[in-house]
């Protein structure tokens, strides 16, 4: 997933954390502006660059962690506006 990573693992302290999950903002940010997904780590052009500065400030573990939660919540929200259009039409 993230093996390409510059950084080799470390323990991360305080500010090291912020740093990574500022990377991982931005890339969500970039993604959700640019109204992209994450599939199988193939990465939208438009996002690329913010994700190479993502994938080098988080350990390869954190990468891959925060990527599928991702993807988990965006297929959970999918299904939730499913089935409330299906239960509105049922309504109505």
């Amino acid at each position: 997933m993230s093996g390409s990573s510059s950084v080799p693992y470390k323990q991360l302290n305080r500010q090291d954390r912020k740093v990574c999950w500022a990377a991982r903002d931005a890339l969500f940010k970039c993604l959700d502006t640019n109204q992209e997904e994450l599939r199988f780590m193939d990465i939208p052009p438009a996002c690329d660059s913010v994700y190479k500065m993502f994938d080098q400030q988080c350990p390869p573990a954190w990468t891959e962690y925060f990527v599928k939660k991702r993807a988990l919540e965006k297929q959970a929200e999918k299904r939730l506006e499913l089935m409330n259009a299906e239960l509105k039409k049922t309504l109505e």
